[in-house]
């Protein structure tokens, strides 16, 4: 899934990367992939396959950090079988990063065989 989502979101020109790959203060905005794992279901042989876009922007820009964050979840939903999982997180100061942040989540059922 990781690489999936990673090409896709390359290809449509946005700077990502995995976790701990970035270096420094943000000066151009950037996305973070994390892949927190299996969740189980209520369903039979379903679990969700979960994981996290971090959204960086450079801190000063405030005005266009919801442009950016809509234009990621806009080409996350041109991946058939991806769907939002939570809502995303209010926009943050990453200190560390002089950055603001949001957080969303994203999901993809998988059929388990057992």
């Amino acid at each position: 899934m990781f690489k999936k989502i990673y090409k896709h979101l390359k290809n449509k020109g946005f700077n990502v990367y995995s976790i701990g790959q970035h270096q420094g203060l943000c000066i151009e905005p950037f996305l973070v992939i994390f892949e927190k794992g299996p969740l189980q279901t209520t369903e039979k042989n379903i679990i969700k396959d979960l994981f996290e876009i971090y959204v960086f922007y450079p801190i000063g820009q405030y005005s266009k950090v919801s442009e950016y964050k809509i234009s990621v979840e806009s080409v996350m939903d041109e991946i058939v079988g991806i769907k939002q999982a939570y809502e995303a997180l209010p926009i943050l100061i990453d200190d560390e990063k002089q950055a603001y942040f949001t957080r969303l989540s994203y999901y993809e059922n998988k059929q388990i065989r057992r």
